[in-house]
């Protein structure tokens, strides 16, 4: 399975910041950063600049992703929500609507929760909150993942929106993070070392790493051909039908 990582970073009270977007387990993974300037004089509501830093990135027709919903927080926050919503051709997995999101279970407690409808925008809306109030443990990392799956006819670009982007304290201070898009395009199965084609090539690279070689972690991302988690000599036969098909 495919990783996707979207970061929200509230620095409340801090100067702007702008930080690059990064690759994250190989090309297929996002980071979305969402950096807000918190107005002092004028509480909850976000500074108007642009902030979003992203790259574009790629997945494979009929693959699935894990999305990992990131918070970087300098505050107390009880609890969030967030609007999610993706584009033609992509979809957000699950068996039915409250079982989409599943909590971190290091960051979030016991007592919180997290509830989703899908709201009249077409976007899931994502609540979480403590029964006790109780904060978001740590500073940073995963608060809750979903799964993304591409259509088998994906053809791209498409896109991920996370929007009304709220989070509290257990007093009730409301932080507003800036909405995110990142485009997401079509990538090549089975196109391992990254230049465009599937070739013998590609089966080196697979072999290299079978037998020990060092590799990047885009490029060992990319040599799980058939998705299951592991390199071994089955991604071998998954290219050689590519490239002869």
């Amino acid at each position: 399975m495919q990783c996707l990582l979207l970061d929200l970073k509230a620095l409340p009270g801090s100067p702007l910041l702008t930080l690059p977007g990064e690759k994250v387990n190989g090309v297929v993974c996002l980071q979305l950063n969402l950096i807000q300037k918190l107005c002092p004089q004028a509480k909850g509501q976000a500074a108007d600049f642009p902030v979003c830093q992203a790259e574009d990135f790629q997945i494979v027709p009929g693959s699935r992703m894990t999305v990992n919903v990131n918070l970087d927080n300098v505050v107390d926050f009880t609890a969030f929500q967030t609007d999610i919503n993706v584009s033609e051709g992509l979809s957000i997995h699950h068996a039915g609507q409250d079982d989409a999101f599943t909590p971190s279970d290091t960051r979030l407690s016991t007592s919180h929760i997290i509830d989703s409808y899908l709201h009249e925008t077409d976007a899931f809306r994502v609540i979480g909150y403590s029964s006790e109030n109780t904060p978001i443990a740590g500073s940073e990392g995963t608060l809750f993942t979903f799964d993304i799956v591409a259509d088998d006819d994906f053809i791209g670009p498409g896109a991920i929106t996370l929007s009304r982007t709220l989070c509290s304290t257990a007093e009730g201070e409301e932080f507003r993070l800036a909405d995110a898009v990142c485009t997401i395009k079509k990538a090549l199965r089975g196109d391992v070392n990254g230049d465009g084609v599937v070739n013998v090539a590609d089966i080196n690279a697979v072999v290299n790493i079978i037998l020990g070689g060092h590799a990047s972690a885009e490029v060992l991302k990319r040599a799980d051909v058939n998705g299951d988690g592991n390199i071994t000599i089955s991604d071998i036969n998954v290219l050689i039908s590519l490239i002869l098909s």
